[in-house]
């Protein structure tokens, strides 16, 4: 358990700072995401969720889907409307928060933490020997979430591609770095008859 311990710490370092490169240093997400273009537009923006009247934080989207799916002359209305307008997401955060406050870094943080431990943890129950396998097993842990969250999201949610695919990357960059840590601290317990192959 020690030695899950250490993996998780240490993964979770390499995923935080892996994140920190990723998205601070390296800046290769800047281009899929995109400002308003101006304060102007930001404003006229603001000015049209508080006319909405949104004032609950949440996830709003449009058009509006019907309430009755089963109302086919509603839902032609929609299908229409869908096709003939732009669609989008919008989520809406209460006003006066800080950019990145402390509490956002320390929550990515544990949260990184967290990953590293649940893949060392499943790692030393699959009892693999050989660090390569280990390493791949990590690995497809990633393959795993970018499947659930970024595929998906493209299908399901529209993401656009670019962001899908510069998530992908930076999620299994992620993954492959923390693995190679696991895998290296994480392994069966040796035996003097059957010392533990290599790759």
């Amino acid at each position: 358990m020690v030695r899950i311990g250490i993996a998780a710490l240490l993964g979770g370092i390499l995923l935080q700072a892996w994140g920190f490169a990723s998205w601070m240093a390296l800046g290769w997400h800047d281009a899929s995401y995109h400002d308003l273009g101006s304060a102007e537009t930001e404003d006229a923006l603001v000015a049209l969720i508080q006319e909405a009247d949104l004032k609950d934080a949440g996830w709003y989207y449009w058009p509006a889907m019907p309430d009755d799916l089963g109302d086919q002359e509603a839902m032609q209305a929609y299908n229409q409307r869908h096709a003939s307008m732009p669609t989008g997401h919008l989520v809406v955060a209460p006003a006066g928060q800080q950019p990145m406050p402390p509490t956002m870094w320390a929550i990515g943080g544990a949260t990184n933490v967290g990953i590293a431990f649940l893949a060392s943890l499943l790692v030393a129950m699959a009892h693999m020997k050989g660090f390569f396998k280990r390493w791949v097993f990590v690995v497809g842990i990633g393959v795993v979430v970018v499947l659930a969250c970024d595929v998906a999201s493209w299908n399901w949610m529209r993401f656009p591609t670019d962001h899908s695919i510069t998530m992908a990357v930076d999620r299994l960059i992620g993954m492959v770095l923390a693995g190679l840590v696991i895998a290296a601290i994480v392994y069966p317990k040796k035996s003097s008859k059957h010392p533990e192959p290599k790759d």
